[in-house]
């Protein structure tokens, strides 16, 4: 139980509690100073609750300080702040990135001894062979600047409560991730593929097709409910993302506030969600009691929502099936981005219709196919003057 005593006009509190690993009790004390201007019985009572909170702290394990292990701060904010305000995916990802670090020496250095050498060892040691337990070679660039992040993330958390001066991550040199352009079939692969899926289960047709014709992601597909779709104004409401999670289907806002979006819908869009409709209606009255009215449109045989690792794994399929070179489920974001691009449209519609942050994201990772089309708007121009000059 905590207890108080005077100490140079404030209050020293103190409490023992747990053991050390040499068996001795762990002792832990906190100094309180009155606020000026509170009366002698106004000091006792504070001085009661000041005591409570000292003791739920220390018993809620929440004595988090600068001498505190990286591991210690890490695993606290997880369990806290992280829990609650990460996503899901984002939560797990930390957790499997984390683990790594509190098997290494940082996991077990205190918060205020972490320097800037100590991290960039660290990297290094992940570039070794060996450490990527599934191919036994080292970790990608891409991973590694991961654990750089999640580091930088929990240091920055313990500058901003005041327990270290700075985030020496941020001066730490992590490699950076292999810029790699964004692979996508070409307008006459993906002319093919909407030809053959005409005689596909008219489930996965509509799944594919909407991937191919409107650029959105997985999660946004799986999230797609019935109330989204305005067939009078021929429009998609992108409004939630659909994920599996710890063994569960979650709902979660879409990926950004721009993600958030209404896109206008082609006739061949309408036609195919007009028919994929009367097909799930009759789905439905098949399945009676058994079916679960989630509006969502795609689901599994009984109405709940599909889990979106089968859609990747029908496309994969698929493409196997008819010969096709492979390309991932995500990269048909990307032939949507491109076949856009080859017609022309401008980069704001473009960032708008993938529902990117800013135009400049879109600039960023289509690079290359706005190059190409420059390059051509360029000889365009020179074929012009090359006439007017006579050549």
């Amino acid at each position: 139980m905590a207890y108080a005593r005077e100490k140079n006009g404030g209050y020293e509190l103190r409490m023992t509690y747990g053991y050390t690993e040499s068996g001795k009790r762990k002792s832990y004390s906190r100094t309180w100073n009155p606020p000026k201007g509170m009366n002698p019985r106004q000091i006792q009572k504070e001085l009661q609750i000041q005591l409570k909170i000292f003791e739920s702290d220390i018993k809620n394990e929440r004595k988090i300080n600068a001498l505190s292990e990286f591991k210690d701060m890490a695993v606290y904010w997880m369990e806290n702040d992280g829990k609650e305000k990460l996503a899901p995916k984002t939560y797990i990802r930390y957790k499997e990135l984390l683990q790594r670090v509190y098997d290494s020496k940082i996991g077990h250095t205190k918060l205020i001894d972490i320097n800037q050498m100590d991290l960039n060892d660290f990297y290094r040691s992940l570039a070794k062979p060996g450490v990527n337990k599934l191919t036994g070679g080292a970790l990608s660039n891409k991973t590694i600047r991961e654990h750089h992040n999640v580091i930088s993330k929990v240091l920055e958390v313990a500058w901003k409560w005041g327990l270290i001066d700075e985030n020496v991550a941020k001066r730490a040199d992590p490699p950076s991730p292999r810029s790699k352009e964004t692979s996508c079939m070409n307008e006459e692969e993906a002319i093919n593929v909407l030809s053959l899926l005409r005689d596909e289960p008219i489930q996965y047709k509509t799944m594919i097709s909407l991937l191919i014709l409107f650029g959105i992601r997985r999660g946004e597909l799986c999230g797609l409910e019935w109330k989204d779709i305005d067939f009078d104004n021929q429009t998609i409401s992108i409004r939630r993302n659909s994920q599996y999670v710890s063994g569960e289907i979650i709902t979660k806002d879409p990926k950004t506030q721009k993600s958030t979006r209404v896109l206008s819908m082609d006739d061949y869009s309408l036609a195919l969600l007009n028919e994929y409709k009367t097909f799930q209606d009759e789905k439905k009255k098949k399945a009676g009691p058994l079916w679960t009215d989630t509006d969502r449109l795609f689901t599994k045989y009984d109405g709940t929502p599909i889990h979106p690792d089968t859609v990747g794994d029908w496309w994969d399929k698929f493409q196997k099936r008819n010969g096709l070179e492979h390309h991932t489920l995500h990269s048909l974001r990307h032939t949507n981005a491109s076949l856009l691009i080859s017609h022309d449209t401008d980069v704001a519609t473009v960032s708008g219709r993938l529902g990117h942050s800013n135009p400049n994201t879109t600039l960023k990772v289509y690079s290359h196919m706005f190059r190409a089309r420059d390059r051509e708007a360029a000889q365009t121009l020179g074929n012009i003057a090359f006439a007017v000059s006579g050549g």
